[in-house]
C-alpha cells in the first residue's frame, strides 16, 4: 500500500466436506490491512433439496478494530429451471454488522446460465442498505 496505509498481508485456509446432501464450508483467514490485524473464520452450508432446488447459509465473524466484520450473515435460495437445469434463479440476503456500530443489508438476485463446459454468464442486481 502507499501512502503510508501500510502493509496488506494475510493467510487463509478452507476445508470442504462433501456428503450426498449436503457440502460444509469451513474457512479461517488471518488478515492485515491498514494497520489493522485481525482474524476471521466463516462456516457454510449448501444443502440440496433435490435437482432443481438447493440453499446456501453462511455465517461469519471476526477480530480488529475496522476491517473484518464482527458479524456477517448471508443466504440464498436457488433454483434450476429448463429441461438441462443449466439456468439458476437466485434470491438471497446478507446482513453485515461491522465495527463502529455500522450495519449493511442487502438483497440481491441473479440469473446464472452454465452454457456451456466453459461458459458461465451470469446477470444479477443487489440493493443495499447501510447504516449510517
Amino acid at each position: 500500500m502507499t501512502n503510508d496505509f501500510g502493509d496488506w498481508k494475510g493467510a487463509y485456509a478452507r476445508a470442504v466436506l462433501a456428503g450426498s446432501r449436503d457440502v460444509w464450508y469451513l474457512d479461517a483467514k488471518a488478515q492485515e490491512a491498514f494497520r489493522d490485524k485481525g482474524v476471521y473464520g466463516a462456516l457454510a452450508n449448501v444443502h440440496t433439496f433435490s435437482d432443481r432446488f438447493y440453499t446456501q447459509v453462511g455465517i461469519g465473524a471476526g477480530t480488529g478494530d475496522f476491517v473484518l466484520p464482527d458479524l456477517r450473515l448471508d443466504a440464498s435460495l436457488n433454483l434450476k429451471v429448463g429441461s438441462a437445469r443449466s439456468l439458476i434463479l437466485t434470491a438471497g440476503g446478507t446482513l453485515v454488522d461491522a465495527k463502529s456500530g455500522f450495519e449493511d443489508r442487502a438483497l440481491f438476485g441473479a440469473l446464472t446460465w452454465y452454457a456451456g463446459s466453459s461458459v458461465v454468464l451470469e446477470a444479477g442486481a443487489r440493493i443495499n442498505w447501510s447504516n449510517p
